[in-house]
């Protein structure tokens, strides 16, 4: 009786792991992420807003795949304020690792060298940054941000979520994500006028990589295979 309810309990423990690992990080992606980046406009085009009718319409800087959770953050006031600053989340984390896929007509190294934003909204260098995955879950959301941020979500990313589009200092602006599965979304992110540079995310549950879900059902294949035979023992 005792190892009948040991096994039944490996069972209940595996299908708990199934049901809560989606959502076991809610600040992470771990789906790939596609991100695009244009950076330099601003010189003659002084809207710097974080929305979709302003994305620029030239030569993206870079396009690239992103696979780590969305926790950026350079706060050094005075700083150069490059992508390599922004990725490597102030030092404490180097999320560069992270990038894979790269396209430029540049070295992901000299990406990671070029200044994102420079003091001064009305000349100078400035980044607009599109990030676009999918999600599962759906409730609160909070993108804090400096400067500006907005997200979409749904086919053709017609469902606001939250805009807060304009240059500020780090805030977090609030929102709600509709319930669903794997549901495109689309971050928009906007720096300028120098450090700091900040875009933290949480509540976007991730969906696993593919990777992952097989590792995860190989491993609970062989606790149930455990399973049964303690019950046969």
């Amino acid at each position: 009786m005792v190892k009948h309810l040991s096994s039944l309990a490996i069972l209940a423990v595996a299908a708990g792991i199934i049901t809560a690992a989606p959502a076991a990080r809610a600040d992470a992606i771990y789906s790939p992420l596609t991100v695009t980046v244009w950076n330099g406009f601003g010189t003659t085009d002084t809207s710097y807003t974080a929305d979709l009718a302003s994305m620029p319409t030239g030569t993206p800087l870079a396009t690239f795949t992103y696979t780590g959770p969305l926790d950026f953050a350079n706060n050094v006031f005075g700083s150069t304020n490059t992508f390599l600053q922004f990725f490597n989340s102030q030092g404490s984390t180097n999320y560069t690792s992270d990038i894979s896929n790269f396209s430029s007509s540049d070295t992901l190294s000299s990406f990671l060298g070029t200044v994102m934003s420079t003091p001064g909204e009305s000349k100078g260098i400035n980044t607009y940054m599109s990030i676009t995955g999918s999600y599962t879950g759906g409730g609160s959301v909070s993108v804090v941000h400096d400067d500006g941020a907005s997200l979409y979500t749904g086919m053709g990313y017609s469902n606001t979520v939250l805009s807060s589009p304009n240059p500020t200092s780090a805030i977090p602006t609030p929102g709600t994500l509709p319930t669903g599965t794997n549901t495109p979304f689309d971050l928009i992110y906007v720096e300028s006028n120098g450090a700091p540079s900040d875009l933290v995310v949480t509540g976007l549950s991730p969906v696993p990589e593919p990777d992952s879900l097989l590792l995860l059902g190989t491993g609970l294949l062989g606790v149930a295979g455990i399973a049964r035979r303690k019950l046969r023992a």
